[in-house]
């Protein structure tokens, strides 16, 4: 899966895997930081994720390791995100300087089985609202959340508790007038 040279934005790559691992792969035309986190969904039993990142060799021969994340060594830290409104195991978070050149990410378990949220970056991706909006609902689904689920997320609860307070003053402030004129 080719993904965005733009690899200090954040993105959020959803996966399931069924049988083999998962390959992304990214070609840079200038210096970049790469950030990498692995997310899966809170468990008893964490996913025993692994992440490999490797450059191609500018000959054509072989990869080159440029890091990784082996799923028995990662410590996994529980997290609530308000946001998504959705219980989270996190990974560490690796980082890497990278030069130009070809990039893969392969995303594993020992038996390939399990679905995992791969964030690439951490600058804000400035998406609209309700782009944002559809983004959150699309996560909360793949992780298996009720549609209802948005309702309690940042991002709704947020403006309507204003609404809700500007509709208040108002109320309030139209209620003194007119006690006042009365």
């Amino acid at each position: 899966l080719a993904i965005s040279a733009e690899i200090e934005t954040e993105q959020l790559y959803l996966g399931e895997l069924v049988g083999d691992p998962h390959m992304y792969e990214v070609t840079l035309e200038e210096e970049s930081e790469l950030v990498l986190t692995l997310v899966q969904q809170s468990a008893e039993t964490p996913i025993p994720l692994s992440l490999i990142v490797v450059r191609d060799n500018d000959n054509h021969r072989g990869v080159t390791e440029v890091g990784r994340l082996t799923g028995k060594d990662i410590t996994w830290g529980e997290y609530y995100d308000a946001a998504l409104a959705l219980s989270f195991l996190r990974s560490e978070t690796i980082s890497y300087p990278l030069t130009p050149g070809v990039y893969r990410f392969e995303v594993s378990t020992p038996d390939n089985f399990g679905k995992y949220l791969l964030v690439l970056g951490t600058k804000s991706d400035d998406t609209g609202y309700f782009a944002k909006l559809g983004d959150i609902r699309l996560v909360q689904n793949f992780f298996g959340a009720s549609f209802f689920r948005i309702f309690i997320s940042t991002y709704v609860l947020y403006p309507v508790g204003v609404l809700l307070l500007s509709g208040l003053i108002y109320a309030t402030w139209r209620r003194q007038r007119t006690s006042l004129h009365a």
